[in-house]
């Protein structure tokens, strides 16, 4: 399954909470990639914020070379600690920029 983050050409934006332990280490991972030639002008660098627990990190994913039948699916993982007892992630792309996480 995928998400299109981008599907009406604004910012893009999927966010969940979960139950956390505060101090606790958690992990995320996911595979992420950039869906090319969709819309007009559109960059081939993709950049994608994931946000959890106060700590962001940036990824950026270049589609030159995918097309849809083959996007280039990449792994991605990092650990975080959560602060609270719920905990949300939100993943979030640039205006103009179609990702899929």
């Amino acid at each position: 399954n995928s998400l299109d983050l981008l599907g009406t050409g604004q910012v893009g934006r999927v966010q969940q909470t979960s139950d956390t332990v505060p101090g606790a280490t958690d992990h995320v991972s996911f595979q992420l990639a950039g869906k090319p030639g969709v819309v007009p002008n559109n960059p081939p660098v993709k950049p994608l914020t994931v946000t959890v627990a106060g700590v962001s990190q940036s990824y950026l994913f270049d589609v030159t070379g995918h097309s849809n039948a083959n996007l280039g699916w990449t792994p991605k993982t990092f650990n975080f600690v959560a602060n609270s007892s719920s905990t949300t992630i939100s993943f979030i792309t640039s205006d103009g920029c179609r990702f899929i996480a």
